[in-house]
Order: C-alpha cells, then sequence, then structure tokens
C-alpha cells in the first residue's frame, strides 16, 4: 500500500470494516438461502449459527491446497459459478459441522438416526 493510501483506510477505517461486515452478511445470507437455508442435519435455521460444510470432509486441506483462505472466498467462488448444486458444499450449524470434523466425518445426529 502506498502511503496516500494507508493515510485514507486510517482516516475512514470504521466505515470502511462496516462495508466490508455488510457485504460479509449479505453473501453468507445468499449462500444460506441458495443452499437450502437450514442445517442439513439437524434443521436449525439461525444464521448465526449456519456455516459453510464440505460434504467430503476436505475443507481444511482444500483452504490449505488452494490457498483459498476462508468461507468467504470459497463463497465468492460458488458464487460465481452460479451457486452449484453438485454435492460438494451444504449448510451445518457449528455444532453438526464440529461434531463430523471429530467423530469421521458423522454428526452424532446421523448416528441416531442410524440406530433407531
Amino acid at each position: 500500500m502506498s502511503l496516500k493510501s494507508d493515510r485514507y483506510y486510517e482516516k475512514h477505517k470504521e466505515k470502511i470494516l462496516d462495508k466490508l461486515r455488510i457485504k460479509h452478511q449479505e453473501l453468507k445470507q445468499e449462500f444460506i438461502t441458495e443452499y437450502g437455508g437450514r442445517c442439513q442435519c439437524c434443521g436449525e435455521t439461525n444464521s448465526s449459527f449456519l456455516t459453510l460444510d464440505h460434504v467430503a470432509g476436505n475443507g481444511e486441506g482444500r483452504r490449505h491446497r488452494d490457498g483459498c483462505g476462508n468461507s468467504t472466498r470459497i463463497k465468492k467462488e460458488l458464487k460465481k459459478q452460479g451457486w452449484p448444486k453438485d454435492g460438494r458444499y451444504q449448510i451445518l450449524c457449528y455444532n453438526c459441522n464440529c461434531a463430523r470434523a471429530h467423530n469421521q466425518n458423522i454428526c452424532p445426529h446421523q448416528l441416531n438416526l442410524q440406530n433407531n
């Protein structure tokens, strides 16, 4: 960054960050709408709890391999592709997403359904 852009950023930092937060929330809401609006495991609909899930369980590896960094970048990529419904991504709540990550890619909700 140049000295001029550094000064501009410092002067307008809060406004810039507010715009970025709004854009992030708009993108997240669009993603949620496009991919079903709820956790595909437990049905949670509160957007504060919902997150992008890599169905194959390869999210961490993909972030490191492709250098895509975070879910916002992936959502931007998916939007450019027209929100593909090819089964690679889904919405899960954080609980189900974390549970899958620590349980061989299976959420305990699904284990309960299989055992009943």
